[in-house]
């Protein structure tokens, strides 16, 4: 009786160990997820922020005005080669600039 309550005794401490360590694990692996979650988020909410003010600092730069294009021509697509060099194309008609846009030129016309 002794031995078999004895072992019964180390046999049910051993799995209550077992158990406890196992609940344990489970437990630091739950608090390990919900910080790698939270780390997450604050990741996202900082990547957001370093591109809105990218974006703002960026479009803050851009001065827009209008412009004589020479034309009365709907105007739907432009493209810049270069800083300086650019085309407008629209209805019937393909525009040139050598200035940055300041001045057009019309180098196709379906009028002409």
């Amino acid at each position: 009786d002794r031995e078999t309550r004895g072992q019964g005794d180390k046999e049910t401490r051993g799995q209550g160990d077992k158990e406890t360590g196992r609940q344990g694990d489970r437990e630091t692996r739950r608090q390990g997820d919900r910080e790698t979650r939270g780390q997450g988020g604050r990741n996202m909410r900082s990547i957001l922020l370093i591109a809105f003010i990218a974006f703002v600092g960026s479009s803050a730069h851009a001065q827009w005005y209008p412009v004589t294009s020479g034309t009365t021509e709907n105007l739907h697509d432009i493209v810049f080669i270069d800083k300086d060099r650019g085309y407008c194309g629209g209805d019937g008609v393909i525009l040139r600039t050598t200035d940055g846009g300041e001045g057009w030129e019309t180098i196709f016309s379906a009028d002409s």
